[in-house]
């Protein structure tokens, strides 16, 4: 049977904290990429005539 989510463990957050700074790290880097990537293709917008 699967453990409850909200379970304390010892040294879990030992273990979650890393994951966390990763997932934030990588979110970031994410959020970089899609603004240079807007701004790459915004030269090829084409009003409507």
């Amino acid at each position: 049977m699967a453990k409850s989510c909200g379970a304390a463990q010892p040294g879990a957050d030992r273990f979650s904290y890393p994951l966390v700074e990763q997932s934030a790290t990588a979110a970031d880097s994410l959020r970089q990429q899609a603004q240079r990537l807007v701004q790459a293709v915004a030269v090829f917008r084409v009003t409507a005539a």
